[in-house]
């Protein structure tokens, strides 16, 4: 049943649940409701109009009967019925916490298989540079003597029969970057330009949409911004040119970014907290602020590292920042506030590439010849145990994680191998 009261001019709705009735006191048939600005008016769960005038000496009547003592039944059972349900949403809450404890030993489980290829694609030759996936298709790309883009048929890498659909060189000179946004893919390349590629054309894309050469120096880096429909793309320079993506257009230039003194080698798009991260071999990491794409602006620059940065990783929800730098160290960040974070956790290695599951697992590509995995799920500092070490033939440039679970791996000799189960 329901009950409303008006005491003055304020109007109160309140739901009485079903487990009791509101008391009903008095003989409420011989007397009209009392409609007065002092008073409350009540419905009972048979229909009935009460009314409730609180008088001055504070007991409660209905139609002139004292309710008090059913009222105090009435709250005394209020605050069992609260008891109650704090009681099961606490069992909730336990019953929650140990469900994602369960989700988290059966992930373990899984990780603490011993990986094993079971792909490996053999035809670059030279180093593989970058690696995505769309739809049923892997897109790998190398640089220096190679400069290719090749396109795979994805579905194949379980069985180990892998098959190449189509080869084609996007520039005449090194291969730098390669990223994916919709339905578009954009390469760059030593040659200072970016070229836009009509991805639902694969697996043979050519020719390229568009042709952007902006840049006066080679472009190292590409980032894309998915909510503001951003390209970002770093430069030998030092400069971040900005490309407004939105339309079915030729991508506009909207804004270059400066203040790097060396070459922006890396670029990450921290999306929850509208922000872009610049790395580069000046061995700084610098942070913009996005969020108004025709008004970007600098937040602040880490300092932290004494060599060139490698790589760049961002922790969508721990708002964690990773790097790494021809120093050796692999740091990481809290980003969370908008002042300069300070490092809150230190690995050794020198990272060339990273990548981060939708699992949390964070895997580094080192000049070492191995692929380290690390459970960033974990609170700092028990993520720097490593969860395992996967050896290569030469150091790992490129990453990928593919939602089948996957590990793909491009290394230094042009391969590009696949690793089950990956976390």
């Amino acid at each position: 049943p329901s009950i409303v009261m008006r005491s003055g001019s304020a109007l109160v709705l309140c739901a009485a649940l079903t487990l009791f009735a509101y008391p009903v006191c008095g003989d409420t048939t011989d007397e009209a409701p009392h409609n007065g600005d002092d008073g409350f008016v009540g419905v009972a769960s048979d229909g009935t109009t009460l009314l409730i005038q609180p008088p001055s000496n504070g007991r409660v009547l209905v139609d002139g009967v004292n309710c008090k003592d059913e009222v105090a039944a009435l709250k005394a059972q209020n605050a069992v019925l609260r008891s109650e349900l704090k009681e099961s949403i606490q069992a909730s809450s336990v019953e929650l916490a140990e469900a994602r404890a369960s989700i988290a030993v059966l992930q373990r489980v899984v990780c603490d298989a011993e990986p094993r290829l079971v792909s490996s694609f053999v035809s670059h030759t030279d180093v593989v540079r970058a690696i995505v996936q769309y739809g049923n298709y892997l897109i790998t790309a190398s640089g220096e003597t190679d400069d290719s883009v090749k396109v795979w048929e994805l579905s194949a890498a379980w069985s180990g029969s892998e098959t190449m659909l189509a080869s084609f060189k996007p520039h005449g000179d090194d291969f730098t970057a390669l990223i994916i946004h919709e339905d578009r893919f954009y390469t760059g390349s030593t040659d200072g330009k970016i070229q836009v590629w009509n991805a639902l054309s694969l697996p043979f894309p050519v020719p390229a949409l568009f042709t952007l050469n902006n840049h006066t120096g080679s472009v190292h880096s590409l980032a894309i911004s998915a909510e503001q429909q951003l390209l970002f793309s770093g430069s030998f320079a030092g400069s971040i040119l900005v490309w407004n993506v939105s339309g079915p257009e030729r991508p506009r230039l909207i804004q270059t970014l400066t203040g790097h003194s060396g070459s922006v080698t890396c670029l990450e798009v921290a999306a929850d907290l509208g922000r872009l991260y610049s790395g580069s071999t000046d061995d700084d990491i610098r942070a913009w602020d996005i969020s108004n794409p025709t008004s970007i602006t600098l937040l602040h620059t880490i300092d932290q590292h004494v060599d060139a940065i490698t790589a760049m990783a961002v922790q969508p929800g721990f708002n964690r920042l990773f790097s790494g730098s021809i120093d050796g160290q692999i740091m990481a960040f809290d980003i969370g506030s908008s002042g300069s974070p300070s490092v809150i956790q230190l690995l050794s290695g020198t990272a060339l590439s990273m990548f981060i599951s939708p699992t949390n697992m964070l895997y580094v590509g080192t000049a070492d010849n191995e692929i380290n995995v690390y459970d960033a799920s974990l609170p700092i500092p028990r993520i720097a145990s490593l969860v395992r070490s996967i050896a290569t033939t030469t150091p790992v440039h490129a990453l990928l994680v593919t939602p089948a679970k996957v590990l793909f791996a491009g290394e230094d000799d042009g391969s590009v191998n696949g690793y089950t189960p990956a976390c």
